[in-house]
């Protein structure tokens, strides 16, 4: 047995409390007043989830009422839609079959024949446009030809000085020189 009087106040105290048990309801009150915190934010926690729950829940039996409506509504108007739809058609069948008799009524053959025959007809004005371009080019060089030589005849023509032109070799034989004539298509 631990010397009573020997001991301090402190001591005492902690084996009275001991003995009576209350550092044994301080332990108990501690774990409980944990406890209860722990439960009230699982509380707060699982009130908050509820209510967001019941907000959807809300949502849904109101996007339920919406659909029920409308599934009504259109279950109503069904029977109008199609009257119309088919009101509105009606009068395009005829046309449609003319159409389809016309389309089947086309010669696919003939119609590609006569693409080739265009697809000929434009070979050939192909083949006239290179004999024309040859045509142009030659027409060109003879008319560069004739400027040249009607340049010449005339500086002959015009010289003052006949041997300055090189024009008094021929005036013995009465003749021109050649680069002095004019050809017959300039004339």
């Amino acid at each position: 047995m631990p010397d009573l009087p020997a001991m301090t106040d402190k001591n005492l105290k902690v084996i009275i409390e001991e003995a009576s048990g209350a550092s044994l309801l301080e332990n108990v009150y501690r774990h409980a007043a944990k406890a209860l915190n722990d439960a009230e934010k699982e509380l707060v926690t699982r009130k908050a989830t509820a209510s967001a729950a019941q907000s959807q829940l809300d949502f849904i039996r109101s996007q339920l009422v919406n659909a029920t409506v409308q599934l009504s509504s259109c279950e109503t108007n069904k029977g109008v839609r199609e009257a119309d739809i088919r009101a509105s058609v009606t009068p395009l069948l005829p046309v449609i079959k003319k159409l389809k008799e016309d389309v089947d009524a086309i010669d696919k053959a003939a119609i590609e024949a006569k693409i080739a025959d265009c697809d000929s007809k434009i070979g050939l004005v192909a083949e006239e446009q290179k004999g024309l371009t040859a045509l142009d080019k030659t027409a060109r060089r003879c008319q560069g030809l004739s400027w040249h030589v009607s340049e010449r005849g005339r500086d002959a023509l015009q010289c003052a000085h006949p041997r300055e032109c090189g024009a008094g070799r021929y005036r013995s034989s009465g003749r021109l020189p050649l680069h002095v004539l004019r050809p017959s298509f300039d004339r």
